[in-house]
């Protein structure tokens, strides 16, 4: 009977295999806070969304939690939450191409947004740009303008970053 009524161990600490990327302090600060019952799995998954959210918008779009494992010594308060991960290349943008801008031109486009060559791929940075184009277009009378994406591709080239 008094086991049942031990409390229940708390993560208290992180151990991350396969980042090399960002430091375990920052990684472990993304997670914050630490201490929730070690069988807290939406807890858990919301910290991991937390590290993948970090890792995309620094252009790591393919990183990609491939487990975890919680850890509880006998008899322990204390747990350790072990995360192994895959890192994947840092993808960069290279070449955009804008089509069928008949109003607002190609370069002003660009001078405007972002997402730019040469910098991190950040999805919710593009989806900015675009949003911003659109009110560009519906400011200046065009509010049935329409932006899709036609493509989008990543180059592998030799272990070095997309372009």
């Amino acid at each position: 009977f008094a086991a049942h009524l031990r409390a229940q161990p708390k993560i208290t600490s992180l151990k991350f295999v396969g980042t090399s990327v960002f430091s375990d302090v920052t990684l472990t600060e993304d997670f914050q806070p630490l201490g929730f019952n070690a069988a807290d799995t939406s807890r858990i998954n919301s910290g991991l969304s937390q590290i993948s959210e970090m890792y995309y918008s620094h252009g790591y779009i393919l990183f990609r939690v491939d487990s975890f494992r919680v850890i509880i010594p006998k008899d322990s308060p204390r747990a350790e939450l072990d995360i192994f991960a895959t890192e994947g290349p840092r993808i960069v943008v290279g070449r955009i191409e804008i089509r069928g801008n008949k109003f607002l031109s190609y370069d002003q486009l660009l001078q405007e947004m972002n997402t730019s060559r040469g910098k991190p791929f950040d999805q919710a940075e593009l989806e900015g740009d675009l949003d911003f184009i659109l009110k560009k277009y519906n400011a200046a009378g065009f509010p049935l303008a329409k932006i899709s994406i036609d493509s989008f591709y990543i180059k592998y080239d030799g272990g070095k970053d997309s372009t």
